[in-house]
């Protein structure tokens, strides 16, 4: 038997013909695209069997397609599941572990379930989420988060995370993760981020985004009001009205609950300076909640109670004139936070912690560039269309009922001004929008603004 065999990656058409018919099908083979097939042609002589196998790497060979993300093998499993990580066969590679470097491929869907062991490198390309039905608080730490082409979603457009509390937690302090970091990319062929992508790509207490960032938390009641006057020492508050919050059950009922609960944090405005304690601590009038009244109106408060006199009655001065000083109860506490790490550990040098160095967390999205492929090069046959990863524009266009902590200006008394960033989210000049919403902002490290387009 005289045989030829030819396959077509893009229609996957594939023809095996007598070799003495192939003239009638001679143009099918010549007019193809000699970048998108596979041509084997063999003679075959006496009882033999050929099988043949094939990819679309270059003729140099590259990575299997699960270090890459070319699988199709779409999976969704918690990250506590360690068969989940399967990308090499190898646990000790894919399990995520105490300073390892972890990758999300293209294809998986990972939810967070449990508070991870401290990663050098998490990169994204698939999917990270966090599990909806956590009972406890789970915290994701990395020293660096790269979401490249992938996306992080803390909660989605249709259903906010509503679950126990999440926490990113972006970690490393100005000598190790600043002046003296120099990584290459792990997961790719090459260092070509310095051109393509900026400054310190690896390194910084940072996540690049060039995929999505999408945040949307626990909506709160942020807002009551003193219903009478306290005075100082007062460890119950009442308040005016009751932040009552409409929820739907699983069922789809709507039912109306006390949203303000045990453990929550509010902060009492009144006369006293809005400034943090020096090294962060909780403001004078910032309380934890330690009960709550049957009607949601009075709420019992830490640390021996009130430290001044609070108004909380409307006075009326000569001409009927209404004057409104009553103290006002702010909720602060949320369910998603991104912070910058103050770890003792991971966070400070010589004993220098991370606000003193000026080096808290930061976000930013990047222009959408192009990456060689392990194995490939300009010279290859096909490499535009499959030797290269193109990854998109970062975007964050929702941040909804989260809270930023320890974040802002990268630089001070350790990194020079080539490595200041002041901000905590720096996001491209060119996004169409940037949805806002009960974001609350502590321990603020920047000296400027929280969230500004890059080219301010």
């Amino acid at each position: 038997t005289h045989g030829a065999y030819y396959y077509d990656m893009t229609s996957k058409v594939e023809m095996a013909q007598n070799v003495l018919e192939f003239f009638t099908v001679a143009d099918a083979y010549y007019s193809n695209d000699f970048s998108n097939v596979s041509y084997v042609t063999m003679v075959v002589a006496g009882n033999t069997s050929v099988s043949t196998v094939g990819d679309d790497c270059a003729e140099e060979g590259c990575a299997g397609p699960r270090l890459v993300g070319d699988s199709e093998d779409f999976d969704t499993f918690l990250w506590s599941n360690d068969l989940g990580w399967n990308r090499t066969g190898d646990p000790a590679v894919d399990v995520p572990g105490y300073l390892s470097k972890v990758l999300i491929i293209a294809p998986w869907t990972v939810l967070l379930d449990v508070t991870t062991d401290i990663l050098d490198l998490l990169e994204i390309r698939g999917t990270l989420t966090v599990y909806p039905h956590n009972e406890l608080r789970v915290t994701l730490n990395a020293f660096y988060i790269d979401i490249r082409g992938g996306a992080l979603l803390l909660g989605n457009h249709t259903h906010p995370y509503e679950g126990a509390g999440v926490t990113v937690s972006l970690h490393g302090d100005p000598y190790v993760h600043g002046t003296q970091c120099s990584k290459a990319p792990f997961f790719s062929s090459e260092h070509e981020e310095i051109q393509q992508r900026g400054f310190m790509v690896g390194c910084g207490k940072r996540m690049d985004v060039n995929g999505e960032l999408f945040v949307h938390g626990k909506e709160r009641v942020v807002e009551s009001i003193l219903d009478g006057h306290h005075v100082a020492g007062s460890e119950v508050l009442k308040v005016s009205p009751a932040p009552l919050m409409n929820r739907t059950g699983a069922n789809g009922t709507v039912f109306e609950e006390c949203d303000w609960g045990i453990g929550d944090e509010v902060i009492v405005t009144g006369s006293v300076s809005p400034h943090p304690e020096p090294g962060g601590a909780r403001r004078k009038n910032s309380f934890k909640i330690t009960s709550v009244g049957e009607d949601c109106t009075e709420f019992g408060i830490d640390l021996g109670g009130l430290k001044e006199n609070h108004i909380g009655e409307v006075t009326i001065e000569e001409g009927d004139v209404e004057i409104d000083m009553r103290s006002r109860v702010l909720m602060l506490s949320r369910n998603v936070m991104i912070e910058g790490g103050t770890h003792p550990l991971w966070d400070s040098i010589s004993g220098v912690n991370p606000r003193a160095a000026e080096f808290g967390g930061l976000i930013i999205t990047r222009s959408p560039y192009t990456e060689k492929k392990l194995g490939w090069d300009e010279t290859m046959i096909g490499f535009e269309k499959h030797g290269q990863w193109r990854f998109p524009n970062g975007k964050v266009e929702t941040l909804k009922w989260m809270e930023f902590n320890f974040m802002g200006k990268q630089g001070g008394i350790i990194l020079d001004e080539s490595f200041y960033a002041y901000s905590h989210v720096i996001v491209k000049s060119d996004q169409e929008k940037l949805n806002i919403v009960g974001v609350v902002d502590r321990n603020v490290i920047s000296g400027g603004a929280g969230i500004v387009a890059n080219n301010q």
